[in-house]
């Protein structure tokens, strides 16, 4: 069998991608192993510290919103320092921040070192997924997302068995020690073989916008947080009070600045907002899991560190499977595809949650959260949308300027931060009545 000069063309293409893939799967793979690492380890904290849940749940939220922070001005800084340069700082600061973890002495520490952690991983995605965009072969986008999901799925998998067996025969300090020859391998790797990609104009920095974002949503997220003492506690109304002035003064900001640090004016696009709305749910119903679930089966169920890990690791090894066949049926079936994948993904959901709450026996938690790792076969062509704003089902990146992508994922992360919050306050707070 002959190959024809396009085929030849793709293949060479993609060969050419295997060393910066090679970097980019390192760095991703280190960040969002730690994104689900911690929450195995809060019991194990709390006792280490001497703390309170409230106080050790703030080591997950300040993570979460260091990395909504920091994500708005990643294109801006891309545009202005090139995405390799962005990329190896970055990771260089997540795996300084890991070592900072590692060595706290408190929990005000830990939480004061996740939040450095947040800062470097929360630029890490969005970069990343830009750059694997720009460098994939013409028609082979899809394949190519698909592939990057297994770590991207992998990473939050072995998150919590791999945490949960340090926590259980080691120390906890190891989840961030880690981190360090792994990011010290992205760097090294990186600086020899990551392509330096043309930079675009970088616009002048929307300064305001760059404050008001992260205080508007940090304060959202803290009052939703503190609403565990009640809606109309002091601390509760200041905070949503706060976030929400900031908020809508952010959006007036926004919309009469002609370039913006976070392009709303794309949700004139009813295609745009149902996507973005869609994607809210999901990341309940995806990630929502990953917080709370290690919790229950700890707190409410008795299960050690490492049994609730492994618990975990069975959605992530079904989903690393079907995300690599949904990037491929994605190049195929393309949009029509693409738009079907949430019905795999809720439906699973549901199927989930009655068996977590219904049985108790291990093997109906494996078996469900397997059977939800489906859901993640017609996920693969999320990423090429959060990533660099490609044209996938929701199409509404026609109208998006360029630095949109990290406008794009910073609106996505707020899908996170309940997911974060109030849940594990309550079922830490009705633990006594769990175990009944």
């Amino acid at each position: 069998m002959t190959l024809d000069s396009h085929e030849i063309e793709q293949a060479v293409s993609i060969k050419a991608m295997i060393a910066p893939l090679a970097t980019i799967v390192i760095c991703i793979f280190m960040v969002f192993l730690d994104s689900t690492a911690m929450n195995v380890m809060l019991t194990e904290l709390i006792g280490e510290f001497d703390s309170s849940f409230s106080s050790a749940q703030w080591a997950l939220t300040g993570y979460t919103l260091a990395q909504a922070a920091v994500i708005p001005i990643t294109g801006w800084l891309s545009d202005r320092w090139g995405s390799k340069n962005v990329l190896l700082t970055s990771t260089a600061l997540f795996t300084a921040g890991s070592l900072l973890c590692a060595l706290s002495v408190s929990m005000d520490q830990l939480v004061l070192f996740r939040i450095v952690q947040g800062l470097g991983g929360g630029m890490v995605m969005p970069v990343a997924l830009s750059m694997i965009y720009r460098i994939s072969p013409p028609g082979k986008t899809g394949t190519v997302m698909g592939l990057m999901g297994i770590p991207i799925l992998l990473a939050p998998a072995f998150g919590p068995t791999l945490s949960g067996w340090l926590v259980d025969y080691a120390s906890w300090s190891w989840i961030f020690l880690i981190n360090i020859p792994i990011g010290i391998t992205g760097l090294i790797i990186g600086i020899w073989k990551l392509p330096r990609l043309n930079r675009q104009h970088a616009a002048s920095l929307d300064t305001a916008g760059m404050i008001l974002a992260p205080v508007a949503f940090a304060a959202i997220c803290f009052g939703i947080s503190e609403s565990v003492s009640g809606w109309n506690s002091t601390s509760t109304i200041i905070s949503l009070t706060v976030g929400l002035l900031s908020l809508i003064l952010l959006t007036l900001l926004q919309l009469r600045r002609k370039n913006p640090l976070l392009e709303l004016r794309v949700f004139a696009s009813a295609n745009y907002t149902k996507g973005i709305i869609v994607q809210w749910i999901a990341q309940f119903a995806l990630f929502g899991t990953a917080f709370l679930v290690p919790q229950y089966l700890q707190n409410a169920k008795g299960f050690s560190a490492f049994e609730a890990g492994l618990i975990m690791l069975a959605q992530g090894l079904a989903s690393s499977v079907f995300v690599a066949i949904g990037g491929r049926l994605f190049d195929k079936l393309s949009s029509n595809f693409g738009d079907r994948r949430y019905d795999f993904v809720v439906s699973r959901k549901f199927l989930t949650r009655q068996f977590v709450y219904k049985q108790s026996l291990s093997d109906c938690l494996l078996s469900s959260f397997a059977w939800f790792g489906h859901g993640y076969l017609a996920n693969a062509a999320q990423y090429s949308f959060d990533g660099c704003g490609s044209p996938t089902s929701c199409r509404p990146c026609h109208i998006v300027n360029e630095r949109n992508p990290a406008g794009h994922g910073f609106i996505r992360r707020c899908g996170l931060f309940h997911d974060v919050d109030q849940p594990n306050d309550k079922l830490h707070e009705n633990r006594e009545y769990l175990h009944k």
